[in-house]
């Protein structure tokens, strides 16, 4: 092999690369056009339908365009058609109302006699009942190194799909319940110089979280027609080292085969990781066309699908066993001593608590190392004070108090 080619090719990428270094003033160069951005679903769920119209913003800009004033509203294939209501700068509600399965509806809006837009019609398909979601131990490879997230992979079952091969979109929420092992029932009052007793229960707090990313699956190479052990999401170890008890929310959105075809466009540009030979992000047109000028690009997408949900909930005792290897809980956190003093000059510094109590704020309290857990009055003295770390007294660190509706012991 010719010696210079390496050299060829390594004077290459110097130049390249001094040459990506060099800066320029993008306005000199290219002059950027906002296109009309739809973000919007229509489901077989009776409640308020939200579509949401914006206009695109370059990368240098951080902010939400709106387009208000706009004429929305939603055309089945009878013709019927129920318009939205602006209650939100560019956000626009239909009225309590549920999408038919079966039927077909497109999305109409105009900004304007001259400026008009709409969808494609698209069939409200039938989503399948999610029949059980399963969690098992799991250890998932880290890219690029030798190491492996360990924790418990939430995967899925469903029901067939009477209607054939079926496309689908998922959404996750879950929420995680966390009781410290030894909670504050006392808060120090440097202002009185006395410990008073909480009127807040800080032994249980509630952590949720919800998908980020597009889950899409289906169902070409099943010849059952249905989902069988389709992974969710991995839940990290370290995520769920506090959780006494926890619960998971599935939603399954029914696709038409061109709305998974967008998805999943989506999904691919979104996972480009931005190194220099990953494909350059670029614009994914919806489904959403302009009346006026066919080469208009409209961005976003007006979804019609059929939706089921489910939920479930696992004790800490339920979670596979072999997860327990990389779990420690409080028991690490938590030594066994207590802290105590007989000073309460000292409490204020511990709890953080200012004089004032407008000034005793969670983002003070948090700062402090230890909170006043118990506390015992003796004859001719102020008591003694017992404290504890923070993270073993103060479920806050974790969650926050307010229990979900849908919570259930």
């Amino acid at each position: 092999m010719n010696k210079l080619v390496p050299v060829f090719y390594s004077l290459v990428i110097i130049v390249l690369l001094s040459r990506c270094a060099n800066e320029f003033e993008i306005g000199d160069q290219f002059e950027y056009k906002r296109s009309l951005v739809v973000d919007g679903k229509f489901t077989n769920e009776f409640k308020e339908h939200r579509i949401i119209l914006s206009y695109s913003e370059p990368v240098s800009e951080d902010g939400f365009a709106p387009i208000v004033n706009a004429q929305v509203r939603i055309e089945d294939d009878l013709g019927q058609s129920v318009y939205l209501e602006e209650r939100e700068l560019g956000v626009y509600y239909t009225p309590p109302m549920a999408g038919v399965v079966g039927r077909s509806y497109k999305l109409v809006l105009s900004r304007g006699p001259d400026d008009q837009y709409e969808s494609e019609f698209q069939e409200l398909k039938a989503s399948p009942e999610i029949l059980s979601i399963n969690q098992q131990f799991s250890q998932i490879p880290v890219s690029d190194t030798n190491e492996f997230l360990s924790g418990l992979l939430m995967s899925i079952e469903t029901a067939e799909n009477s209607n054939g091969n079926g496309y689908y979109r998922y959404e996750w929420h879950d929420t995680h319940k966390i009781s410290v092992p030894y909670p504050s029932r006392f808060t120090g009052s440097t202002s009185y110089r006395i410990v008073e007793p909480r009127t807040e229960d800080l032994e249980h707090c509630y952590r949720s979280a919800s998908s980020s990313n597009i889950i899409l699956g289906n169902t070409l190479s099943s010849s059952e027609n249905r989902m069988v052990d389709f992974p969710l999401v991995l839940k990290d170890a370290g995520d769920i080292d506090y959780t006494i008890r926890y619960s998971i929310e599935v939603v399954q959105y029914s696709l038409g085969k061109s709305a998974y075809g967008y998805y999943n466009k989506l999904r691919q540009l979104n996972e480009s990781n931005g190194t220099l030979f990953d494909r350059q992000q670029g614009e994914v047109a919806g489904n959403v066309k302009s009346a006026n000028d066919e080469n208009e690009v409209v961005l976003g997408y007006f979804e019609v699908s059929g939706v089921v949900k489910k939920r479930v909930f696992f004790n800490r005792d339920e979670f596979d066993p072999q997860l327990n290897a990389y779990l420690s809980g409080f028991t690490g956190l938590c030594p066994a001593t207590d802290f105590y003093i007989n000073t309460l000059d000292l409490v204020s510094f511990y709890e953080a608590i200012g004089v004032a109590p407008e000034l005793r704020t969670f983002e003070k309290q948090k700062r402090a190392k230890y909170r006043v857990y118990d506390y015992f009055e003796q004859p001719m003295s102020n008591g003694v004070t017992y404290l504890r770390f923070a993270q073993c007294t103060d479920c806050r660190y974790f969650g926050t108090l307010n229990r979900p509706d849908y919570w259930v012991d």
